[in-house]
């Protein structure tokens, strides 16, 4: 994933959500030009006195293989750049507690776009406050407005412009970091007439068209 946006949607623009590469020796000159410090014990932020450590929050593998699996890779690929990164492998409810409270550094999280994606709940500065679902605290104004844009009522045309400047405004200020969109394979009997392919939101959506369906033969 580029953006929050999946590409299956049709507010996807991949001009402006150009993909991001994987590169640790980017990575290193970026944090070099932002001022850090390489030591043989890790990186040294501007002014602190000892290296940067991560602890990285995601559900247990019980509750969520997906994302247990991605906090592993993301932790394994901080490390190798050289910023050790645990991950803690928490309940649901001990991990929606501590996102809510702040109580975090980084969080592998599962998110929902819908199939009208909006991403306002996610990142819009009004959902900062207590209830709200903008658990990582970060507020722009630019992007607030971005955000109600696209969610608002127009015609496609506009519609599809205003998530194209969603999208290019994601990129530039990277409010997340979004890792992937899950694919599920369902597998439909050869006895079964009417099932048709569509987006999805979650696997309950495969039902979309169950009213049309029938089955023959044995």
């Amino acid at each position: 994933a580029s953006t929050p946006i999946p590409p299956s949607s049709w507010a996807y623009d991949p001009k402006a959500a150009p993909a991001v590469s994987y590169d640790r020796n980017a990575a290193a000159a970026g944090l070099k030009a932002a001022g850090w410090t390489k030591t043989a014990a890790g990186w040294l932020p501007p002014r602190a006195k000892k290296p940067l450590t991560i602890e990285l929050l995601a559900a247990g593998a019980s509750v969520n293989p997906v994302a247990a699996g991605a906090a592993t890779r993301v932790a394994a690929a901080w490390t190798l750049l050289g910023i050790p990164t645990t991950v803690t492998s928490l309940a649901a409810g001990a991990l929606v507690g501590r996102l809510r409270g702040g109580n975090f550094v980084a969080a592998v999280a599962d998110v929902n776009m819908g199939l009208d994606p909006d991403p306002y709940p996610l990142l819009a500065s009004a959902q900062v406050q207590s209830g709200g679902s903008n658990v990582s605290g970060f507020q722009d104004p630019t992007l607030d407005a971005a955000l109600v844009a696209a969610r608002g009522p127009g015609t496609d045309a506009a519609r599809g412009a205003a998530y194209a400047r969603l999208q290019t405004l994601l990129g530039t200020l990277e409010p997340v970091l979004p890792l992937f969109f899950r694919d599920t394979v369902f597998v439909v009997s050869d006895r079964l007439r009417g099932p048709q392919p569509a987006p999805v939101a979650d696997p309950s959506g495969r039902f979309w068209d169950v009213l049309a369906w029938s089955s023959f033969g044995r």
